[in-house]
């Protein structure tokens, strides 16, 4: 088994004269355990390379990487020992609701919540933007808690502006956390408790009392996908999750999380993460395992 099926929860530590944590960590190599917390956090690889976990995601890493988490998305860096220079991250971690509701409600914040919803899967920052903030980040570090709340909006607002982000994990840890209407958060609920068995898109809108049309349009306005594409990232989603957590054969696990046949499955699955499944499975198993 690769990754325990409980992440552990961290206490972020804060120093008296800061609202959030910025850590430095220098050592021989990554070796964070699987582990969750509710605070947003930033994460920038100075040095180093390994095979990064966030969600049902597992991909390499290497120096450069940049990567925004909202609060409660598992996730886990580990790499091997690398020599004399060892590995070098910066790591800040806050807590949006910290800085209250109406904050967040500010015109200049507005596209910053925007950005924090979007790191419910997890983001990847690529492009010009990433060498940017990363001198932003080595800067903010030395600087003393009570010097780093500007620079670090600052650096927020830069990534909420930027175009290439890319989305880590297939489906948010925490669903329930998604600003849905009460009929669309019930139509949710009914997916996940039957994804791995066949669903109709038409059999769901008469349930709800919605025509399929008004059901489609409902449900990607709220979701930001079409129905058919959700609930194949969510079976893909478990797919993965079973792919690093148990031995099950592919086979047995496209079946499991609801693919009607094989073939469909590897066809789905190397769409949604460029690998097959065999690949992906191969490439978390040569690293370091998580505990």
């Amino acid at each position: 088994m690769i990754l325990s099926r409980d992440p552990r929860w961290e206490r972020v530590p804060l120093q008296e004269t800061g609202s959030f944590a910025v850590r430095e960590f220098r050592q021989a190599r990554f070796d964070y355990p699987w582990h969750q917390h509710r605070e947003a956090e930033l994460t920038l690889i100075v040095r180093g390379s390994g095979l990064r976990y966030v969600g049902d995601s597992a991909e390499e890493f290497a120096s450069g990487d940049l990567c925004l988490l909202a609060g409660g998305l598992p996730h886990s860096w580990r790499s091997p020992a690398q020599g004399r220079a060892g590995v070098y991250s910066i790591v800040v971690q806050f807590d949006p609701a910290k800085w209250g509701e109406a904050f967040w409600q500010l015109p200049e914040m507005r596209g910053v919540a925007r950005l924090l919803a979007r790191a419910a899967r997890g983001l990847q920052f690529l492009g010009p933007v990433r060498g940017q903030v990363a001198a932003q980040l080595v800067e903010l570090a030395a600087q003393p808690p009570r010097r780093r709340l500007l620079p670090l909006l600052g650096v927020l607002q830069q990534l909420a502006e930027a175009r290439t982000a890319r989305s880590l994990a297939l489906v948010p840890r925490q669903q329930e956390a998604s600003p849905v209407s009460g009929r669309i958060k019930a139509v949710l609920e009914q997916i996940h408790r039957h994804y791995d068995e066949p669903l109709s898109q038409s059999a769901l809108a008469r349930r709800h009392h919605l025509s399929a049309s008004g059901f489609s349009r409902c449900f990607r306005r709220a979701i930001g996908k079409t129905f058919v594409a959700y609930v194949s990232d969510l079976r893909l989603s478990a797919a993965c999750r079973l792919l690093l957590e148990t031995e099950a054969t592919v086979a047995d696990i496209a079946f499991r999380v609801g693919f009607g046949n094989l073939s469909n499955f590897n066809r789905c699955f190397r769409g949604a993460r460029g690998v097959t499944p065999r690949d992906f499975r191969r490439q978390a198993s040569a690293h370091p395992r998580l505990d």
